[in-house]
């Protein structure tokens, strides 16, 4: 006997999603649900199986159905998929970045490049990627924005690749609440 799993989205009312259908060429002959979410931050969108996701009567909700038994280990990463995307809309996701250690700094050049000073001999130079905006604060912190969730987290972890904290001194680029523990001298 096959369980239903079922999860009930309410909109916002400044959301509007609207359901599509489509064939996807990498899995043959199955279809797809196309999801496209448009919000007061702009639009977003995403793939789901089709037997997945299910518009209900009332305008402002849809219905995340799990009927196919193979289908429901993934049940939390498609409702996360869509929490994600109604959040994205809305409010947008932001992360924050420190630059700690002498002489670390950094100018954003325009709108699609960053300049970072990091304590080596030459200046490191970061595209920003479309659909994320990045505010310097000031030259030592920075803050990554965007609606979609993925490319936010993605960008301000690449930043911080560029120098990540030192396990002795602590300098580099860090997340604004993250505390690296520092070793001990020898």
């Amino acid at each position: 006997m096959t369980s239903t799993i079922s999860k009930l989205f309410s909109l916002p009312t400044n959301v509007q999603v609207t359901l599509s259908l489509s064939s996807c060429q990498k899995q043959g002959k199955s279809l797809t649900t196309h999801l496209t979410f448009q919000g007061p931050n702009g639009s977003i969108s995403t793939t789901i199986p089709q037997e997945i996701v299910k518009q209900t009567k009332e305008a402002r909700e849809f219905l995340c159905i799990l009927a196919n038994p193979c289908c429901k280990p993934y049940q939390p990463v498609y409702q996360s998929m869509i929490q994600n995307c109604i959040l994205g809309v809305t409010t947008g996701f932001t992360k924050e970045l420190l630059l700690v250690g002498v002489g670390y700094k950094v100018d954003k050049i325009d709108d699609t490049l960053l300049s970072f000073k990091l304590g080596k001999s030459h200046l490191v130079s970061f595209p920003i990627p479309e659909k994320v905006t990045v505010d310097c604060i000031s030259p030592t912190h920075l803050r990554v924005q965007g609606i979609n969730k993925q490319l936010v987290y993605q960008t301000a972890s690449t930043i911080r690749f560029l120098a990540k904290p030192d396990a002795y001194r602590g300098k580099g680029i860090r997340y604004l609440q993250e505390n690296p523990k520092l070793k001990t001298k020898r």
